[in-house]
This record gives structure tokens, sequence and C-alpha cells, in this order.
């Protein structure tokens, strides 16, 4: 499988004047590069029910656990600290 690839050249530009610095100027230019061969396995179908997990796995990552009580940990002071307020 081949494929056409982009040069793709981002410029950013600053003045300065006496009064201070003037907001950025960016400049994007794109043309064509070479064409280039892939791997066949980029020639495969895509398996949405494995893009699906992946999704679910990593929503489920951000995710911070909690427990099922809430006040658990303030019931009783931690040892050694019985004494000191």
């Amino acid at each position: 499988m081949k494929v056409n690839v982009l040069d793709i050249t981002n410029t950013i530009s600053q003045t300065e004047l006496d009064a201070g610095r003037l907001p950025d100027v960016f400049e994007i230019s794109v043309s064509n590069g070479k064409k280039v061969d892939l791997p066949a396995a980029f020639e495969t179908e895509l398996r949405t029910d494995l893009i699906k997990l992946a999704v679910a796995s990593s929503r489920a990552n951000r995710r911070q656990a909690y427990g099922s009580r809430p006040h658990v940990g303030k019931r009783a002071p931690m040892a050694g600290m019985k004494h000191s307020v």
C-alpha cells in the first residue's frame, strides 16, 4: 500500500516595537512529499470491538476508586496519636 506523505512547515514570527511585543504570527505551508510503502498490517480491517474495549478501559483507569463507607477512617484515632491532642 503506497501513501502520499505531506511536508508540513510551521513558522512562528514575532515583531517587537517600542511599546512591546506584538502577537505571534503563525504561518503553515504544506507541500507534497514522496510516496511511502506501508506494511501489510495497515490493510487489515478495523475491529470496532477492540476499539470499544480499549476506550472503555482507558476511561475506567481515569476514574478514582472510592470505598463504600465515607467515614471509615475517622472512627478511631491512628495508633500513636491518642495523646497528641
